[in-house]
């Protein structure tokens, strides 16, 4: 008996001990910080290589709600020396008349924001990782520079076989160039990739973000590429979707595509009524007609 009294206890004191979890820091759902004095700025990805969504011209208040670490581990994405990126939520640009900003964010960010250098926030003492939940991972931005210096040449798709891929232009990437006509020579964002004609035994070609054409394997720099991969266009059983962040999807059956309008990476709450109508009107399409 009394070795059985002595016992319990002790193999109570192990459940305990073993059992429960560590105590956690509280974490806020948002912090007020201010942006240091001067210019900084808060763009649409965790990182330097994308346009600005707002500028900061003086130490201002803003809340942030969550924290994430670039994509770019390199110059493109570390400022000053961190990696920690923070979303700014509902944040506006004076600039174009107090319009919320849009960046791209996670299913843990708010509707509107973008992101801010850790650098470019004063925060006094407080930890912004263990002081704010998780962002989850940065959504994805990959950039690409060319190795001429006269820029990319765009094709209007990716199999030189077929006349409509031989039209070519000047890509500009959603940029203005110098000199109207020409190409924009600096970084350009991916949209996806897609298998296409083999050009010095590489058959992966990329469609650009902020344009509606492909670069063929031979013009990037490899020694420029920056971020996360993209995504290889899909297609399913006949049916091939294209995406671009900020333009539109792109829905092919068969010999018939429409593009539809669409602002953020693929997911169900993209589609709307509209959206089904098409679809569904282009399934009857492929039933009534065939492929």
């Amino acid at each position: 008996m009394v070795t059985s009294a002595i016992l319990f206890p002790l193999f109570a004191l192990h459940i305990l001990t073993h059992a429960a979890s560590p105590l956690t820091r509280r974490q806020s759902p948002y912090m007020t910080v201010k942006t240091e004095t001067g210019l900084t700025w808060c763009r649409p990805y965790a990182d330097e290589m994308d346009h600005e969504l707002v500028d900061f011209y003086d130490s201002t208040p803003i809340n942030i709600t969550c924290w994430t670490t670039t994509t770019m581990p390199d110059s493109k994405g570390i400022v000053g020396g961190s990696k920690l990126w923070l979303w700014a939520a509902n944040v506006t640009n004076s600039e174009k008349g107090g319009v919320l900003a849009k960046g791209v964010g996670t299913a843990q960010t708010t509707q509107y924001g973008c992101w801010i250098s850790e650098t470019y926030l004063i925060a006094g003492s407080a930890d912004l990782k263990k002081d704010l939940k998780s962002c989850g991972q940065a959504p994805q931005h990959q950039v690409f520079f060319p190795k001429s210096n006269n820029g990319f040449t765009c094709h209007a798709c990716t199999d030189l076989d077929k006349p409509a891929c031989q039209r070519s232009w000047n890509a500009t990437g959603g940029n203005t160039p110098i000199t109207p006509g020409a190409a924009y020579v600096g970084y350009m964002s991916t949209g996806c990739w897609k298998d296409g004609t083999k050009v010095n035994g590489n058959s992966t070609w990329v469609k650009l973000r902020d344009e509606d054409c492909y670069i063929s394997p031979d013009q990037p720099d490899q020694k420029e590429w920056h971020g996360n991969p993209a995504a290889k266009n899909p297609s399913i059983h006949g049916w091939s979707l294209e995406t671009s962040p900020r333009k539109t999807l792109t829905v092919t059956i068969g010999p018939w595509a429409v593009s539809l309008p669409f602002y953020a990476p693929p997911s169900r709450s993209n589609f709307t009524s509209h959206h089904l109508e098409m679809l569904s009107w282009m399934s009857s399409l492929v039933f009534t007609k065939g492929l």
